[in-house]
């Protein structure tokens, strides 16, 4: 006979396996909750935060736009920082990466990018274009760029994706001789880097500063045109944009806008149509200064 110590020493024993697998199985269930968080849920909540990061960073390029576009219209020589969200951060307790962005200018020099200004004799101005570029670098969501161009911003994606998000300062206006000439108009911004301040990395957030030198603003006027040509890498964003623009005006027999191919680039080509062209160029000059921090600058006081 088994002995009644025998019997409760059986009892205990069997007891404590089944507590061992109780544990075994409540360990197991959590960490496939665990990974099933971390493998399905975890990057569907991260690729929602990188694309409200990229909402945010088109709203802070949009209020820029809006800054440097009063600045300009009033000649305002004060200082304005506006912000921009580089990145974003990893969440707590999961193992996620960080967002990270870079913010930095484009000096003309530098640029492929270009505006230029013929007649029938030939080509009498060129525009090298500077510009303002954020890049991400996102994890998970699809990467972006946002460009300030010549007054327009510009979304363009990895994918090959891009559009004018708003649209550039180009007014098209007719003038009361019959209206047999048509002007365009147009303000172009020149970014100057002031103290080096150039490019800003990182996942935080970081600033740029702008502020408009109106003894540097030039008026050009430019008669009997027989072509604009923008030479551009987003030339399919800029050729929505401004055929959009012409289609506002309801110019469309007056003015083309076409797709050139000359020398391997893209080119937007805005030609009249049995009418004369004015070709009438605002350059604004602006200082600006990227990342924390800023460099004090005075106004010429002899203009």
């Amino acid at each position: 006979m088994v002995s009644k110590m025998d019997w409760s020493s059986f009892h205990s024993n069997k007891s404590a396996v089944a507590g061992v697998i109780e544990a075994l199985l409540l360990v197991a269930l959590v960490a496939t909750v665990i990974s099933t968080i971390q493998l399905v849920y975890i990057p569907e909540i991260m690729e929602q935060k990188e694309a409200e990061h990229m909402d945010e960073v088109e709203n802070q390029f949009s209020h820029l736009k809006s800054v440097i576009d009063l600045q300009s219209q009033a000649e305002e020589t004060g200082p304005i920082s506006t912000a921009i969200t580089l990145g974003s951060r990893e969440l707590p307790y999961f193992v996620t990466a960080r967002a990270f962005g870079r913010l930095h200018h484009i000096p003309n020099l530098l640029s492929n990018n270009n505006i230029s200004i013929s007649n029938e004799s030939g080509r009498i101005e060129l525009f090298n274009l500077s510009s303002i570029e954020y890049q991400s670098v996102n994890a998970y969501y699809l990467n972006q760029h946002f460009i300030l161009e010549a007054g327009g911003v510009i979304l363009k994606q990895d994918d090959g994706g891009e559009a004018m998000k708003i649209h550039p300062p180009v007014y098209f206006e007719k003038t009361e001789d019959n209206g047999n000439t048509i002007n365009l108009n147009w303000t172009i911004y020149n970014f100057t880097v002031l103290g080096n301040k150039s490019v800003a990395e990182g996942y935080k957030s970081s600033y740029i500063r702008t502020q408009v030198n109106p003894q540097k603003n030039d008026m050009r006027v430019y008669e009997d045109v027989t072509h604009v040509n923008i030479s551009t890498a987003y030339f399919e964003a800029w050729n929505r944009s401004l055929n959009w623009l012409k289609d506002q005006y309801k110019f469309n027999n007056n003015i083309t806008i076409t797709i050139q191919k000359v020398d391997d680039r893209n080119l937007i080509s805005i030609s009249p149509i049995d009418v004369n062209f004015t070709v009438n160029i605002k350059v604004v000059d602006i200082s600006i200064q990227i990342g924390i921090g800023t460099i004090m600058q005075y106004p010429n006081k002899g203009n």
